[in-house]
């Protein structure tokens, strides 16, 4: 630049030195021959401020993408996801209570539990329906589904509400209750169930897909962002060098601000991006997908219920309903050759008592699935009670074959309807309580993770943007006074 800037030199020297000479500045003028320090100088502070700009696009377009990933995945589509169990859940109680309801007036018992948490059930039904209508993101894939189940649960409450308003007016033989029973249970069947799988399916494929988008997509633009920003503080860097270097002054305030003031929001955005992945994770990978293997694990265990309760009031249908029954039961929880329930309760223990991560072979199902994400405090306690609860109601089925095999069906009954501490519905009560209480506790991690993760990018956007304007207005005070000063004071290249 010497050789470069002194080329006007060559022309006139004599004109140049009584120019030096008489301290009158360089030429201002637009000629090819006008000084390169300025222009070089100009040219800085244009590739700063683009460079900045591009830095603004990038990372403000990141932070907007993944609080888009984290409101999608934590609080339109997972919502969605968990009514859809719930209405589903709802539903199979209902429809085991109204099979308790009549075993009940068969042996003449009274089951006034069964009609309360029928109208219980439809309530929370109601509730979660209104939810997932107001909660429809992804048109036409959810509205059907709900629609097809609000249409379909009047004639499904219809049809039990007149079977027992016939039980009250006048008792009908066996054949007539079954009949009007399997008119309820193929509404609930080829309509009401179907519905719920479609509304979870079009709420989890969409959950699953952005998830998995999000955390292929977080490193890579976390990564560009971390190198835009490194790269704009080495422009800075440069023009901090070029500014001492040019006009002999060891430091520009201006310049030295605005690379402090990157390098450390630089180093905040980076980890802010960092831990809302991480807590979103947490949310995703350990929170919910544990209370969807937990509410699997409830509908199976409920359908399996039903299977179980159907068959006795059915004997003519009992064999295709115990193979469902059989299957529902794989469905929780099945074991290879040479496991059972109290060798993998007692194996888990001995893991978590060793603080080791529960790692189950020759165990699989819903609640292997659970076991196997456990990651919070209190988890693994309430887990393992679930199981062990869950194995006393499969064993159940001893006693039932054995009574029945006896030709005692009322004594059967009343073992499949009582909550005595030898009876079906101990047991199944106590698991589905070790349930609940295993998904309350990955709920609130949930919940709490997702509106971390959020809360940790509120604002981001706009620090960016406050951030780069300053860089803009600090590397403009930086350069501007010392072009002026180089052509007021004459500073030679």
């Amino acid at each position: 630049s010497l050789l470069e800037d002194s080329m006007p030199i060559v022309q006139n020297s004599d004109a140049t030195s009584n120019t030096l000479n008489s301290g009158s500045s360089p030429s201002k003028s637009g000629s090819i021959f006008a000084p390169l320090t300025p222009n070089k100088l100009r040219w800085l502070l244009c590739v700063v401020s683009a460079w900045t700009l591009l830095f603004v696009l990038v990372s403000t377009g990141t932070v907007e993408q993944h609080e888009r990933a984290v409101k999608t995945i934590a609080f339109d589509a997972a919502p969605s996801v968990i009514q859809a169990f719930n209405i589903k859940a709802g539903l199979q109680r209902i429809d085991n209570d109204m099979l308790v309801k009549l075993l009940s007036d068969e042996i003449a018992e009274d089951a006034g539990y069964a009609v309360e948490d029928v109208y219980k059930q439809q309530s929370k039904i109601a509730e979660n329906l209104v939810g997932a209508a107001r909660n429809i993101t992804y048109g036409e894939s959810e509205r059907l589904p709900i629609q097809a189940i609000q249409t379909n649960l009047i004639l499904y409450m219809m049809n039990v509400q007149r079977i027992f308003d016939a039980e009250i007016d006048k008792p009908r033989d066996k054949d007539a209750l079954i009949a009007d029973y399997l008119q309820s249970k193929k509404i609930l069947s080829e309509k009401l169930l179907p519905a719920c799988d479609q509304l979870n399916k079009a709420n989890t494929s969409m959950l699953e897909g952005i998830y998995q988008k999000e955390k292929s997509s977080c490193n890579l633009f976390r990564g560009l962002v971390a190198v835009l920003g490194f790269t704009l503080m080495c422009f800075l860097l440069y023009v901090q060098f070029f500014l001492s270097w040019k006009f002999h002054r060891r430091i520009n305030p201006a310049m030295l601000l605005a690379t402090i003031a990157l390098a450390v929001f630089l180093h905040h955005l980076y980890t802010s991006l960092l831990e809302s992945s991480a807590d979103l994770k947490i949310a995703k990978e350990d929170a919910y997908d544990s209370v969807i293997s937990l509410m699997s694990a409830r509908s199976s265990a409920y359908s399996a219920l039903g299977d179980q309760t159907r068959a006795l009031f059915n004997p003519k249908n009992a064999s295709s309903d115990l193979a469902d029954y059989a299957r529902d039961i794989k469905e929780v929880a099945s074991f290879d050759k040479g496991h059972g329930y109290a060798e993998t309760i007692a194996k888990a223990q001995e893991q978590v008592d060793a603080g080791k991560k529960i790692s189950l072979q020759g165990f699989d199902g819903f609640l292997a699935q659970e076991l196997n994400n456990i990651r919070f405090l209190g988890e693994p306690r309430a887990a393992l009670t679930a199981l062990g609860h869950f194995g006393a109601y499969t064993d159940f089925e001893f006693t039932l074959n054995k009574l029945l095999a006896d030709n005692d069906r009322k004594s059967a009954i009343k073992a499949s309807l009582g909550f005595a501490p030898h009876q079906r519905m101990y047991s199944f009560g106590r698991f589905d309580d070790g349930v609940e209480q295993t998904l309350k506790i990955n709920m609130e991690h949930w919940h709490e993770s997702a509106a971390d993760s959020l809360h940790i990018l509120h604002g981001l956007v706009l620090k960016i943007q406050i951030l780069c304007t300053l860089i803009v207005l600090f590397a403009a005070a930086g350069i501007l006074p010392r072009i002026d000063e180089y052509f007021q004071c004459g500073t030679p290249d």
